[in-house]
C-alpha cells in the first residue's frame, strides 16, 4: 500500500484542535506513521483517543537514506504497547 496522507504538526495544530477533529481523523486511516523526530511533540497534539485505540503514531527514521524502503519497514512491522 502506499501512503494517502501527510499532515504537519502546524496542520495538527490548527485542523484538529478539538476532541471530535480529532476522533475523527483516528478513524479515518488505519495506521498513522512520524517521523522520529517530532514523535514526543504528538500526544497533545493528537490526544487520547489515538492512544486509547490502539492507534498509536509509528515512528520512523526520516533522515537519510531510502525513503520509501523505511516506510515499507515500519508498515509491515508488528508493535506492541504496553500500558
Amino acid at each position: 500500500e502506499e501512503v494517502k496522507q501527510a499532515i504537519g504538526v502546524s496542520s495538527l495544530r490548527k485542523e484538529y484542535s478539538q476532541y471530535e477533529d480529532k476522533r475523527k481523523l483516528a478513524a479515518s486511516f488505519d495506521l498513522f506513521l512520524a517521523d522520529d523526530r517530532i514523535l514526543p511533540m504528538l500526544p497533545p497534539l493528537i490526544g487520547k483517543h489515538f492512544f486509547k485505540h490502539g492507534k498509536q503514531p509509528i515512528p520512523v527514521k526520516l533522515g537519510k537514506g531510502n525513503f520509501s524502503e523505511r516506510l515499507a519497514t515500519a508498515r509491515d512491522s508488528t508493535y506492541l504497547y504496553i500500558r
